[in-house]
């Protein structure tokens, strides 16, 4: 860009006039912003991704290769033209994304990224978890060269395929239309796995080699690649040949004619973190509350009172006090004489802790951060010996020389134990 203008990269501006000294650090701006941009996104198949339209990771079928990058980091800039060759190449095959780490720093705590470029696959599973009853997509590290061999092998061994071999078995009993990919070759194709990831619960995605005669006979099959559509308990005879090429937007254009009725996306946004917050029910509130030894903020909500971004309170404190959210509106028995919604109540440590509210506090940021404070602080003070004097000298020349097993030591600047040493 600089060169462009006929500025020397390093150039200073010097000049006295106030509206040129406006355009001066305009073009300086322009210059660094240009130098930060490592990808083109309105030109990309890379996809810029932020917390914003993270449900395109979270709810697609396809599987996801996310790159987690920061715009100063030198490797980044150095993969970033391998990277946008990957996405061109494997366009439709596999979905590629980009997150700009300075912008989106939530995600980078969500999937625990320490460094960059970090590379992740995304499945197009998801995994439940057993505990919160909730699914979400756990990332796949990428850990081999940054080259496009090494990162197009990975995202190839990871790329999901509900593609099923062809048997006249599945005709008479289709509940879906059935599209047979005739081919001479052996394996799957990763075109043909992508189409399937597509027409996923629309449509019964086979494919009938080249060997299998009585297949390609009894279809009429004369010249190979082939694909036929079959509709729902159809046979043959009603089977519909595609006479396109064998591209993928092509192919998925005919097909989407006879498939079943596409849902509608979810374009809900992702909330980070959103794994952490446990719904509860009156049976899973007797279990997992009053049963517990941590402890637990509750806030309580019905359709009309939500309380947004509970995900990116949850994770800061995970593993410390457990957060749960009850819907007023389907489990009134867990609300009866609590104020205005949304409230949120805290329950102590201790399973002692748990038979009455420690305090309510209004479901607001103010009042999340107090809950925040009396859980931690409802932890016992007595697992943290108080340093100061002899005391430290003993521990140093004694305690540390003694034990056998390991110890933490925090330095703090005021008297109160921190809740982070409690917890």
């Amino acid at each position: 860009n600089a060169e462009y203008m006929g500025i020397g990269v390093g150039t200073t501006i010097v000049t006295r006039h106030p509206i040129l000294m406006l355009l001066s650090r305009l073009v300086l701006l322009t210059l660094v912003a240009g130098a930060f941009a490592l990808y083109d996104f309105e030109k990309s198949d890379v996809v810029d991704l932020t917390s914003d339209n993270w449900h395109l990771v979270e709810n697609s079928d396809h599987l996801w290769l996310v790159e987690f990058y920061a715009p100063w980091c030198g490797h980044c800039k150095n993969f970033a033209p391998v990277y946008d060759g990957i996405a061109s190449k494997f366009k439709n095959i596999v979905h590629v994304g980009a997150v700009n780490g300075d912008e989106s720093q939530d995600l980078l705590k969500q999937f625990g990224v320490q460094s960059f470029p970090t590379l992740k696959a995304f499945p197009a599973n998801r995994t439940v978890n057993p505990y919160t009853k909730k699914s979400a997509k756990i990332p796949i590290d990428f850990k081999g060269p940054m080259t496009a061999k090494g990162v197009a092998e990975f995202a190839m061994s990871h790329q999901p395929s509900w593609v099923e071999p062809f048997t006249f078995s599945q005709l008479p009993n289709a509940k879906l239309p059935t599209a047979i990919l005739f081919s001479e070759k052996t394996e799957v194709s990763s075109m043909l796995k992508a189409i399937s990831s597509e027409f996923k619960g629309r449509m019964l995605i086979t494919q009938a080699k080249r060997q299998e005669k009585d297949v390609v006979t009894e279809f009429g099959i004369t010249s190979f690649p082939a694909l036929v559509v079959v509709p729902t308990n159809g046979g043959p005879s009603a089977a519909i040949k595609y006479s396109g090429n064998i591209k993928y937007p092509e192919i998925v254009a005919f097909l989407s004619q006879y498939a079943a009725e596409k849902p509608e996306p979810a374009t809900d946004t992702f909330e980070v973190g959103s794994e952490l917050v446990i719904d509860l029910t009156p049976e899973t509130f007797e279990r997992d509350v009053e049963g517990a030894q941590d402890p637990w903020i509750v806030v309580y909500v019905d359709n009309n009172h939500p309380v947004k971004n509970l995900g990116k309170f949850a994770m800061p404190i995970e593993g410390q006090t457990n957060v749960g959210r009850v819907n007023c509106g389907q489990h009134a028995s867990l609300c009866k004489g609590l104020p205005e919604l949304p409230v949120v109540q805290v329950y102590g440590y201790g399973e002692d802790a748990k038979s009455s509210v420690l305090q309510t506090f209004k479901a607001d940021e103010e009042g999340l951060k107090d809950a925040k404070t009396v859980a931690a602080d409802s932890y016992p003070m007595n697992n943290v010996a108080v340093l100061k004097g002899k005391a430290l000298d003993n521990f140093f020349q004694v305690t540390l020389q003694t034990k056998s097993r390991a110890a933490i030591l925090f330095f703090v600047d005021k008297d109160a134990i921190p809740s982070s040493a409690k917890t």
